[in-house]
């Protein structure tokens, strides 16, 4: 399934945080900033919306999760895909 996220000026955010308590905190700080936010619980969950949503512009994400994929292994398709070496990942705790 391929997601269609409508998005305005800012950049659409995908927030990926396994406590949910502090990612509903970090997302209601963002939208506040006015920025369009989809959430993952977890780096597996995040792959396949990053697979799926091409207009993913900013990764907000734990760095440390359970299941195997941290922050960093969950930005590296969206690096490979986009070509660039330089970081992606804004860590979120």
């Amino acid at each position: 399934m391929i997601y269609r996220v409508r998005v305005g000026e800012k950049p659409l955010v995908l927030l990926v945080e396994d406590e949910p308590d502090v990612r509903r905190i970090i997302h209601l700080q963002l939208t506040e900033l006015g920025y369009p936010v989809i959430e993952a619980a977890n780096g597996t969950e995040a792959t396949r919306m990053i697979e799926n949503v091409p207009d993913i512009g900013v990764l907000v994400t734990d760095m440390v999760m359970p299941g195997g994929l941290g922050g960093w292994e969950t930005g590296s398709p969206i690096r490979k895909a986009r070509n660039s070496s330089r970081p992606f990942t804004v860590p979120a705790t």
